[in-house]
């Protein structure tokens, strides 16, 4: 048991967690390919995907958080802000007004997206990186930490840097 008194289960198969007696989950895995992929295990289990907000978090009321949605420890989601599932906010990192996260998206610790963002499905935005208003991160592109994008960047790429510029194609 934790110190909140929550169950903390491990390397235990999805579908093996009704032994347990448990009936929500939440994927706590960095990786954005194996997080999504067991996620989808839960789902088919028929477990419920359960939001875990940090008490110091703060979250406006007109923001949307899907369901498995990490937000830890100091985290600020700005109003009519759009979290899709399976998504980590990570420690300190702001996501403005009107920004929209796609499922499976990894929002590293401190890093900044400006007002009416769109990060694409199992994109990864790196520690301390900042992304302009207005911009789109596509579906499964990196950005490296401490970049400032101040350009759209492609699915499926690799931006370091400031300004960010893209150095690779991921497959």
């Amino acid at each position: 048991m934790t110190p909140a008194g929550v169950r903390v289960i491990g390397r235990t198969a999805p579908e093996d967690l009704a032994t347990y007696g448990a009936d929500h989950f939440l994927v706590a895995i960095g990786s954005n390919r194996i997080r999504a992929m067991l996620f989808d295990r839960c789902l088919e289990a028929g477990l419920t995907p359960w939001v875990g907000v940090h008490p110091s978090a703060v979250i406006a009321q007109s923001a949307g958080l899907g369901g498995g949605t990490q937000v830890v420890a100091q985290v600020v989601v700005n109003p009519d802000a759009r979290v899709g599932r399976d998504v980590i906010l990570n420690t300190a990192c702001t996501v403005d007004h009107d920004c929209v996260i796609g499922d499976h998206a990894f929002i590293a610790p401190g890093a900044h997206l400006g007002g009416e963002v769109t990060i694409g499905e199992r994109a990864f935005i790196g520690i301390g990186a900042s992304v302009l208003p207005g911009l789109t991160i596509g579906a499964g592109s990196t950005i490296g930490g401490g970049a400032v994008v101040i350009a759209d960047i492609e699915p499926g790429t690799v931006a370091v840097g400031v300004p960010a510029r893209v150095i690779r194609r991921l497959e």
